[in-house]
């Protein structure tokens, strides 16, 4: 009696897992060095809101840009070249008062940027917006 190995030619259906478990552990790595950094706390000294007082009067310059450019300096409408020279004046003297910026919603960045550089030109130190 003979006996006869027979070789089966069937392919191996099962999935290779190798590099699913390699991602999960470098992901586990990560996770784990990660944590500890993203709940450090991190001290911070925010000043407490107080009771909602005006400035005194004579205090602040209200400095208005409106949608079109346009500038406002305590209800007189200004140019460029005289916004420069008041906010010098505004500047000066040993009482320096501040500059109030107030804008419409679609001022544009470049105006409100342009008067701030004019603004630290002339030597105004305090600004509110």
């Amino acid at each position: 009696m003979a006996f006869r190995v027979q070789e089966q030619n069937r392919s191996m259906v099962d999935m290779n897992i190798t590099p699913l478990v390699d991602v999960m552990l470098v992901l586990l790595i990560i996770f784990m060095l990660a944590a500890p950094m993203v709940s450090k706390t991190m001290e911070l000294d925010l000043p407490q809101a107080g009771p909602d007082t005006p400035p005194p009067p004579g205090d602040a310059v209200t400095l208005h840009i409106d949608a079109q450019g346009g500038l406002t300096l305590d209800g007189q409408i200004l140019s460029r070249q005289v916004l420069d020279a008041a906010l010098r004046v505004a500047a000066t003297g040993e009482s320096a008062r501040m500059l109030k910026i107030e804008t419409d919603d679609e001022a544009s960045y470049e105006r409100v940027a342009d008067v701030l550089a004019t603004a630290r030109r002339a030597g105004v130190e305090r600004i509110a917006f």
